[in-house]
């Protein structure tokens, strides 16, 4: 009995100074392949894997020509992760370190992307509900995301979507005003219904 619990100690043992931490993975790649393998991750909807790819390459070169794609790519995979805490105040910080990016609407999209998709609500794909009802500040955040990117890159790609979104947001803010209104009247505050 001892003879295998020893086997088995070793064994591990053995397996566990064969694995590599996720530092040591990156070590013989350089920026260009840790770059191609998170875009790659991604294609695959490996997002977790994306996104560790994207912040070991942002981490080992900030400075680097991969650095600011590196950022938007982990935007992408937090987003398509459903991460969107994560996701927001990283898609923020490349906006305020690169205004003059050559993908800045792409960021002000995904800002205005991740404030849509936090205005649908998680579970509202699984629980019905009225998004009248809920809370329109994420709405109002992706409303004026998707109305920068309109105004300061007309011609981008993403315009056209975003002012689709924005149709929709709008008229998202606007029922829950109706709804916050229709409330008030109910409850005899007739100068805060008027105010809606």
């Amino acid at each position: 009995m001892q003879k295998k619990c020893l086997a088995l100690v070793l064994a591990v043992a053995l397996c566990g100074c064969q694995s590599q931490t996720k530092d040591q993975k990156y070590n013989a790649m350089s920026a260009n392949d840790i770059y191609q393998q998170g875009v790659k991750h991604a294609r695959k909807n490996h997002y977790s894997s994306a996104i560790e790819d994207f912040e070991s390459l942002e981490a080992r070169y900030p400075f680097g020509d991969f650095a600011d794609n590196a950022q938007l790519g982990a935007v992408y995979a937090m987003f398509m992760n459903e991460d969107f805490t994560s996701a927001l105040p990283a898609v923020e910080r490349f906006i305020r370190m690169y205004p003059r990016h050559e993908h800045v609407d792409y960021a002000y999209y995904m800002q205005g992307l991740i404030h849509f998709s936090e205005a649908l609500g998680f579970f509202s794909k699984y629980l019905p509900q009225d998004r009248a009802e809920r809370d329109a500040t994420a709405a109002k955040k992706g409303l004026n995301a998707f109305h920068t990117l309109t105004e300061r890159f007309p011609d981008s790609q993403y315009a056209a979507d975003a002012r689709l979104r924005m149709v929709y947001l709008r008229n998202m803010i606007a029922q829950n005003e109706l709804v916050a209104a229709r409330f008030y009247f109910k409850k005899g505050a007739y100068v805060a219904a008027a105010n809606r």
